[in-house]
């Protein structure tokens, strides 16, 4: 019998990765937040959009923020909030 996977169970925040890990982005939380879509299009603005490799390169000094993320050969400074947004699935190197 074929056992299906639930795809939730295999993915996190981006605010939820460690340095140096990598992971690919899935997309982003559904929310009913004037600010929370114009964070997620600021987002994808910059080139994070699904389905695209990112990378954990760094944390700033003051709770883990901002996050420092290289992803499609640029490293974006993602601050806590919009890293919250934003669904990754880890990779297992």
């Amino acid at each position: 019998m074929a056992h299906s996977l639930d795809c939730a169970a295999y993915t996190l925040k981006l605010s939820d990765l460690d340095i140096a890990q990598k992971a690919d982005i899935i997309g982003y939380t559904a929310s009913a937040s004037d600010e929370e879509r114009v964070l997620v299009q600021s987002m994808q603005e910059m080139g994070l959009t699904p389905g695209s490799p990112i990378e954990i390169m760094h944390f700033g000094p003051f709770g883990r923020d901002p996050i420092a993320v290289y992803c499609r050969g640029s490293l974006i400074g993602v601050g806590r909030k919009e890293a919250h947004l934003m669904i990754v699935k880890a990779r297992h190197t």
